[in-house]
């Protein structure tokens, strides 16, 4: 089981070797900007990289935005159909309705006009 007396050892013996190596990188000429546009380059990627990462996230929310208003246009028109469906049958019913009626006024007129008989030679 490590513990921190048992890192000792190990920090121990790399610690030197970072502090040279810092050392050297910021006393020579060359090592400095190397080691300088190295991590720039480090830093760059990882912009890049957040930023590719940034735009896939965009692009996924644009995608799911886009499905549900595409969801909610579909829904709403299947709901004006629906309702246009209900007005066609309403208006229907309506008009059969009253055809039905002045159908059964006709039929009671001619029926009550058989039942008295044929009208009078007098009459106007």
């Amino acid at each position: 089981m490590w513990t921190a007396t048992n890192m000792a050892g190990p920090i121990q013996m790399i610690l030197p070797t970072i502090l040279t190596l810092a050392i050297l990188v910021l006393c020579s000429p060359v090592l400095l900007p190397l080691c300088l546009f190295i991590v720039a380059c480090g830093v760059v990627s990882t912009l890049l990289a957040l930023g590719v990462l940034a735009m896939w996230v965009l692009a996924a929310a644009a995608r799911l935005a886009w499905l549900a208003l595409t969801d909610l246009l579909n829904w709403a028109w299947l709901m004006v159909q629906r309702l246009l469906l209900d007005i066609q049958q309403a208006v229907a019913l309506g008009v059969a309705m009253v055809s039905r009626r002045r159908n059964l006024v006709w039929s009671f007129r001619k029926q009550k006009a058989s039942d008295q008989g044929p009208p009078p030679p007098n009459a106007p």
